[in-house]
């Protein structure tokens, strides 16, 4: 992201001083290098859904950064599990709980990613009781709220989805001031504004599609097709609004 923007992006920079780590680093050595070059890529993973690329881009991150136990700072496991299971590779997960690490294990591997664990493993159900489990134990009364509608979401239980991704959205955003907002609630209003739309309640899916891009009207133009999308949505249900009484008159 450039220096004072808002907008998402979807460059990687694995580097500091090249940009996205303008916004971020302040010091901190190579372990905060390390930690920021991986959030970035989560969060990009969040934005453009691209598995492919972050895969590549994790790759060559870990190639220059290779994970190090000998350092005094830790390196950031619980980062990389999160962009493991964003990615769906929840052999690579296991395998960093595996670790011979002694210390960190909490850090490695907090109670939401263990959830996420279940939920590969052992199916929805369990999963997202695990899931809210987890929830339950963190002091941030949003975080986590996202992942859990996901969840909700790919099993097909679409009232207890949009019930999860409307807390993520109405809660305050601990992570606002890192633009996390518009990395992840931005998809999150998009989303609702499908789950309604095919709920058939228009007028809540008009305001999720219209949130969605006004958060993202400045996003880079690799984004600007989702934008479009959603503005395209809302012309159609407009119109669509426009002729039912017309329909009922008829």
């Amino acid at each position: 992201m450039r220096r004072g923007a808002r907008s998402p992006t979807t460059r990687t920079t694995l580097t500091p001083g090249d940009g996205d780590y303008d916004l971020v680093i302040v010091g901190g050595g190579s372990s905060r290098i390390i930690s920021c070059g991986i959030y970035r890529l989560v969060e990009e993973l969040a934005v453009t859904g691209d598995k492919e690329s972050a895969r590549l881009a994790l790759a060559e991150h870990l190639r220059r950064f290779p994970m190090d136990d000998s350092g005094e700072s830790p390196f950031p496991y619980a980062l990389l599990t999160r962009l493991y299971l964003d990615l769906d590779e929840i052999d690579k997960v296991e395998a960093i709980v595996s670790r011979p690490v002694v210390g960190h294990l909490e850090e490695e591997l907090p109670p939401m990613n263990s959830a996420r664990i279940v939920l590969e493993r052992e199916g929805p159900d369990a999963g997202i009781l695990a899931m809210i489990a987890a929830y339950d134990q963190d002091s941030c009364n949003r975080c986590g709220q996202d992942l859990i509608g996901m969840a909700y979401d790919e099993a097909g239980r679409y009232p207890e989805a949009i019930d999860a991704f409307e807390r993520y959205v109405s809660l305050p955003d601990p992570n606002t001031p890192w633009t996390h907002g518009l990395v992840r609630a931005a998809p999150v209003h998009f989303r609702l504004g499908e789950l309604y739309e095919e709920a058939g309640d228009i007028d809540i899916s008009i305001e999720h599609y219209t949130e969605f891009a006004e958060l993202w009207k400045d996003a880079d133009s690799e984004l600007q097709p989702r934008v479009e999308e959603a503005l395209r949505r809302i012309e159609s249900l407009l119109d669509l609004k426009a002729r039912e009484p017309m329909a009922g008159n008829g």
